[in-house]
């Protein structure tokens, strides 16, 4: 769904941005530590949501968008604060771009609970 997202639909605004972050930007990343940083931001939804009883995908949706909106708050306020290429065009896109995937993320987190539950 990133891919989707920041590869494709906003194709050009990641290219500006990431020309704007110059040499801070790793220009063959490895997929490895994708893949575990989007494994662990599901296993925390996943614990939350099945904490919270949640076992259907508009029930995942409306439990994780907040805690998403959160955690990619802090992270870009944290960016924003630390680095010179963050401005806050690039905060407000990140924030409704992950937003949007962490919260879809976590409706099918809630709806594979609930048809395994």
């Amino acid at each position: 769904l990133g891919g989707l997202v920041f590869e494709v639909l906003l194709k050009d605004l990641m290219t500006e941005m990431m020309t704007a972050m110059g040499s801070a930007v790793n220009q063959n990343p490895s997929i490895v530590p994708i893949i575990l940083a989007n494994l662990t931001m599901s296993i925390l939804l996943a614990l939350l949501l099945n904490r919270f009883d949640v076992s259907t995908f508009k029930g995942g949706v409306m439990s994780s968008v907040w805690v998403v909106f959160l955690i990619i708050l802090w992270f870009d306020i944290w960016m924003f604060a630390s680095f010179n290429f963050m401005t806050t065009k690039m905060m407000a896109i990140d924030i409704v771009s992950n937003t949007i995937i962490g919260t879809l993320v976590g409706g099918v987190i809630g709806w594979i609970q609930g048809k395994i539950s």
